[in-house]
């Protein structure tokens, strides 16, 4: 029709302003998350850093030494383990998690308690809490999870705007002076290389701030995950069994001989099993999926293989070490804090070209 608008014009200016807004009203909280996960893809480094350990190669992992260290920490921690995760080449220390919410750690060798503090008592636990859930529990992981869904909606969005001008993409990552143009096309470029890599980490972040609804997807995708009998719960009036842990740990190596013991989880007031998490070597999870629950005489109670979950739990399973760089070594962490700090830049680009835009006045041109 004559004298009509194309219906692409009409869109994008509306398409660019909400994409501006967006930005502007989230780049803080980006800027924070990108930040905060490039020093987290580092989070092991630090403590090997700040955290004295004895020399010498890690104890063989055996029933009998693992044995020893799970006592080790009973007894240098009483009443309070929840957890322990053995240590590893990457975290040479056996990790305590306390039912108080804080943490220990232990020297796997000789069983010294090296560290403990309170909940979020040290920089990298604080920071990890501040990442992950803004330090405010469950509100603040699901805001967290709506900023994430928010970016992925922007990348997308940005990726759309920015479809008209490709034969100008040039790769930039500094802009090429402090005025408003040089931040957009910074902006875009940048926006355009690192659009896929964000796309897989925001996804990612998602799928863990949403547990439930990831797992709602993943069943309805490729079929709903194994029943696995409730734990027993503890009789009140008996005393605890004492934990025979040499049968515990070499049930677990009988059912799964080739897995790597990484956790054993203490029994609760409403549990009286011990559960252990395996990882086994087709897993990408630095801890492992895998599950087995025993008594404390070892009689194994229930098992969960995680080699054999449905299609959809085991791509679930590659969220975690996918999002914080615990697969693929040290080129795909320096890779995921290398995406971090592209999100830092994107961000910081964005609002200081539309904050700008908004002071300066005038007739505005819309981002593209």
């Amino acid at each position: 029709m004559p004298g009509r608008r194309p219906f692409r014009s009409v869109w994008r200016p509306w398409l660019s302003r909400l994409h501006a807004w967006a930005g502007l009203f989230l780049c803080l909280w980006l800027v924070m998350l990108g930040a905060s996960g490039t020093l987290l893809a580092f989070r092991d480094d630090w403590v090997r850093l700040t955290v004295p350990a004895s020399a010498g190669d890690l104890p063989a992992a055996t029933a009998e030494g693992l044995a020893v260290r799970a006592r080790a920490a009973a007894a240098a921690l009483p009443g309070e383990v929840r957890l322990v995760r053995f240590a590893t080449d990457r975290l040479p220390l056996d990790q305590v998690f306390l039912t108080d919410g804080g943490g220990a750690l232990l020297d796997p060798r000789t069983g010294a308690l090296l560290d403990r503090w309170e909940e979020n008592g040290r920089f990298m636990e604080w920071l990890f809490d501040l990442h992950h859930r803004l330090l405010l529990d469950d509100v603040g992981l699901k805001a967290i999870g709506f900023v994430g869904l928010a970016l992925v909606v922007m990348l997308v969005v940005g990726v759309v705007l920015a479809s008209a001008t490709w034969g100008q993409f040039k790769c930039r990552v500094w802009p090429k002076n402090p005025r408003r143009a040089a931040l957009i096309t910074a902006h875009r470029d940048l926006g355009l290389a690192l659009a896929l890599p964000l796309l897989l980490v925001a996804v990612t972040g998602v799928a863990l701030t949403f547990p439930e609804s990831s797992r709602a997807v993943a069943a309805w995708a490729s079929g709903p995950m194994p029943a696995v009998p409730p734990p027993p719960k503890p009789d009140a009036a008996a005393e605890p069994a004492p934990i025979a842990w040499e049968a515990v740990f070499g049930a677990a190596w009988q059912r799964f001989p080739d897995a790597t013991i990484r956790f054993a989880i203490w029994p609760t007031a409403k549990n009286a099993a011990v559960e252990l998490r395996l990882r086994q070597p087709a897993e990408w999870h630095p801890n492992g999926r895998t599950t087995l629950r025993v008594d404390a005489s070892g009689a194994v109670l229930a098992t969960l293989d995680a080699t054999t979950l449905p299609a959809g739990f085991q791509i679930l399973n590659t969220a975690y070490p996918l999002h914080s760089g615990r697969v693929g070594g040290l080129a795909y962490r320096l890779a995921v804090a290398l995406f971090g700090v592209g999100l830092v830049l994107l961000s910081g680009y964005g609002a200081l070209a539309y904050g700008r835009r908004l002071r300066g006045g005038g007739q505005r041109k819309a981002l593209s």
